[in-house]
């Protein structure tokens, strides 16, 4: 069966060493006298009152025999713990009243509370001391100034390696992220081969798992549902782009048409003007002509001029009717094209309209995904958190529903698991192990040049 956790003061400490933790097991020998200064130990035949010892005379009777030989350590360096369950235990062996049993695991309680030597000289400066110089050492911030006029340097180099640690800790902490779902995928795994095996057995301690499995089908429930809602959203304008986009095609005929009757049209009417311009020029020349023959104060043409004049004069009608004609048809044309332009920029603005709508259609099912997504996950989260507590109990209350395999996999999964939370806490607390006042004075001496700078420009200006 896996071990429970340590307690923390049993864990590493964050300068790297051990914390030893004597767990005092005291046998209280009645023929030793007592240290001098120290309380009276019982006689035989008083009951034993060993958790009534004060922790004084405890510390000043020193450890036992076995352990003397142990290097010495500081108060900080160790804790320690009177298991008053152990004398107990003792007690009832002395007065006979426990059974073999009871006595193999008194001796194999105490054994195991023997301290053990620490490994290693004995530490130098303080743990607190070490733990600072490594977060120093982790974060690599410039070296501290030596002096005032080293600050501003400091604060530059500082701003930029802060940046670094920033996006350094984002990773990390996307990667611890991506481990923790790692893990409770694993122990998801293990509970389901559980399940199988002893499925009636265990399914008490998974009902709260259940219940959150519900929640997670019912969302993914509404997140199918409105994929298929959008989806028929979509498909409708789709169906209507295709409709308005066939359209296009033949009004494009329609304009292209027009635009060849508005080019012929344009070109009738130069003609039909060209030939009213060149028959009201013969006329005029007429006219110019029949005057200067007449004789003076003559109130008519000649005759032979007035039959030219007259003829010139109906072929000049019938061009102004020739050229009003191709004008009116040349409007026609024109009116005619530019319908057919409308029609072409009412078909774009309606397929602009549709593009819009898909747009828009699309970003508010983008939107309400993400929104169902973000609850789906989180409803995983407290389906794969409450499937872990419940392997946590079963590996109390039911340890052999569990296989050795499955246990020394959840202890590492655990160790992997507290590894990478302390390496991304450490890195947390890097971060702040810059020098506040120097960077406070380095930002003040550059405010107080750029200031000094501005007056002076204002000064020079001013004189």
């Amino acid at each position: 069966m896996r071990q429970p956790r340590q307690h923390p003061s049993r864990q590493a400490t964050a300068g790297g060493g051990p914390l030893l933790e004597l767990d005092l097991d005291v046998e209280l020998d009645l023929d030793v006298a007592p240290a001098p200064g120290s309380a009276p130990l019982p006689s035989a035949s008083q009951p034993a009152t060993a958790p009534e010892l004060p922790l004084d005379a405890l510390l000043q009777s020193g450890p036992p025999a076995t352990a003397a030989a142990a290097p010495s350590s500081s108060p900080a360096d160790f804790s320690m713990d009177l298991d008053l369950d152990d004398a107990e235990d003792r007690r009832s062996s002395a007065d006979g009243s426990g059974g073999d049993a009871e006595d193999a695991a008194a001796s194999e309680r105490a054994a195991a509370a023997q301290p053990k030597p620490a490994a290693g000289p004995s530490p130098g400066p303080n743990e607190l001391e070490l733990r600072h110089d490594e977060l120093v050492s982790l974060a690599d911030y410039p070296q501290r100034p030596d002096g005032l006029a080293a600050c501003p340097k400091y604060a530059w180099g500082v701003f930029w390696r802060h940046r670094g640690l920033k996006q350094e800790v984002e990773a990390k902490s996307h990667a611890f992220e991506q481990l923790l779902h790692g893990v409770r995928s694993q122990f998801d795994e293990m509970a389901s081969d559980a399940r199988s095996r002893m499925p009636e057995e265990l399914a008490p301690y998974f009902a709260e798992a259940d219940e959150a499995q519900a929640v997670v089908t019912e969302r993914q429930e509404q997140i199918q549902a409105d994929d298929t809602s959008f989806s028929g959203e979509d498909e409708a304008l789709g169906i209507q782009l295709k409709e308005i986009s066939q359209q296009r095609g033949p009004l494009e005929e329609v304009v292209k048409a027009a635009r060849i009757q508005v080019e012929g049209a344009m070109d009738q009417q130069r003609h039909a003007a060209l030939a009213h311009k060149r028959g009201a020029a013969q006329l005029n020349a007429a006219m110019e002509a029949a005057r200067e023959a007449a004789a003076e104060g003559a109130r008519f043409a000649p005759p032979e001029h007035a039959k030219r004049i007259q003829k010139l004069q109906v072929t000049d009608q019938e061009q102004k009717r020739e050229l009003d004609a191709r004008d009116a048809t040349l409007n026609v044309a024109k009116t005619e094209l530019q319908a057919a332009h409308k029609q072409i920029r009412n078909n774009d603005h309606a397929m602009s309209n549709i593009a819009r709508a898909r747009q828009s259609l699309e970003k508010r099912a983008r939107k309400t995904k993400d929104t169902a997504l973000g609850g789906l996950h989180e409803a995983q989260v407290l389906r794969l958190e409450a499937v872990e507590r419940a392997l946590r109990v079963i590996e109390v209350e039911q340890p052999g529903a569990l296989s050795p395999t499955h246990l020394a996999k959840m202890t590492d999964l655990d160790e992997s698991k507290d590894r990478a939370s302390e390496d991304l806490d450490t890195l947390r607390e890097a971060v702040a192990t810059y020098d506040e006042e120097a960077i406070k004075k380095g930002v003040g001496l550059v405010a107080a040049a750029i200031l000094t700078v501005i007056v002076l420009i204002i000064m020079v200006a001013g004189g």
